[in-house]
């Protein structure tokens, strides 16, 4: 609590004689500040949500990236910003009892989904590489016909990361030594979620067994 604040409500306990000498005008109990990453206002949905999840007062935060709740109880809230997509932030377990004191939040939020969605004109895909053991391979390579060279081989976490168009297909080979070549064909629908994951398990080459598969 700020030294305003403080000598307030010193004042508040003095004058009690009065019922009226603290009444603050305007007062708010949550202040919320939507900021970017970059520390820039963002103009957003703002929900207050019980602990059941009953919506109890939703706004859009202004210009300057603020939204308020003034009317409170002292009950547990929630506050959500932005909708149920990629950026979503959440502020769980606030409560409010400190009146005449206005607490405040600063959330920061990216609206990942909008970009994404309009940008990308296609599937980003995942590619996830397993060995029977369900331990990721590092090291696999890909080699697809309409890729010019190989691509990079999978990282430690065995991932492989491309981008395909709406309404192609991808198919090509992984590749590791001491396994088993593995064909893959991955489509890009329209009308499908434009983010895809595969999991693919590489099988080990037995002694003395050729590695195709």
């Amino acid at each position: 609590m700020t030294v305003e604040g403080m000598v307030r409500v010193t004042f508040c306990l003095v004058a009690a004689s009065s019922a009226w000498a603290c009444q603050a005008d305007e007062y708010c109990a949550l202040r919320v500040k939507v900021v970017s990453q970059d520390g820039l206002p963002v103009q957003a949905g703002v929900v207050l949500r019980d602990q059941t999840g009953h919506v109890l007062q939703e706004t859009i935060s202004n210009r300057d990236g603020i939204a308020e709740f003034c009317d409170l109880g002292s009950e547990l809230f929630d506050v959500v910003v932005g909708p149920n997509l990629c950026g979503q932030a959440i502020v769980r377990y606030l409560r409010f009892d400190w009146w005449p004191h206005t607490a405040e939040v600063k959330v920061f939020h990216a609206n990942c989904h909008q970009g994404a969605i309009r940008g990308l004109g296609g599937c980003a895909i995942t590619l996830r590489v397993r060995s029977v053991d369900g331990k990721p391979l590092q090291g696999v390579s890909f080699s697809a016909a309409d890729l010019a060279t190989d691509s990079r081989p999978t990282d430690s976490y065995g991932r492989l990361f491309t981008v395909l168009a709406w309404g192609k297909r991808l198919e090509g080979v992984l590749k590791k030594a001491g396994y088993r070549e593995h064909r893959l064909s991955v489509a890009c629908e329209p009308g499908t979620s434009y983010q895809k994951e595969e999991f693919i398990t590489l099988q080990p080459v037995a002694d003395g067994a050729p590695g195709k598969r």
